[in-house]
């Protein structure tokens, strides 16, 4: 396999929603330029995930999402530090929400 090949398929099992995002942004981006008199570049009409544009595409679409996962996952910890001890008469234990914190956190690795 060459190295592109090998690197493009790393890249994709590593963070695979953010090509799905980059494709979906790409495209509304191609639909909605007329509307705003912006003629978008022939030779990047299509979007193509193994070239430069589309690796770039999904490189900034992985940061934005791991940029706000990041601050959402903070902001969940400071609200799970001032929750009060568990005394079993909520439906929802603390722990159920450090789980989905742990869930977060572990896309972001």
């Amino acid at each position: 396999m060459p190295l592109l090949t090998q690197h493009i398929a790393e890249v994709e099992k590593a963070y695979p929603e953010a090509y799905k995002l980059a494709r979906m942004f790409h495209d509304l981006y191609e639909e909605y330029a007329p509307q705003f008199g912006y003629i978008t570049n022939p030779e990047t009409r299509t979007f193509d995930p193994a070239s430069n544009n589309g690796r770039l595409m999904a490189k900034v679409c992985h940061e934005v999402v791991t940029s706000s996962l990041t601050q959402y996952s903070e902001k969940l910890m400071v609200e799970i530090e001032g929750l009060p001890k568990y005394t079993g008469g909520s439906s929802v234990e603390p722990k159920d929400i450090r789980v989905k914190l742990s869930d977060i956190q572990a896309l972001l690795k």
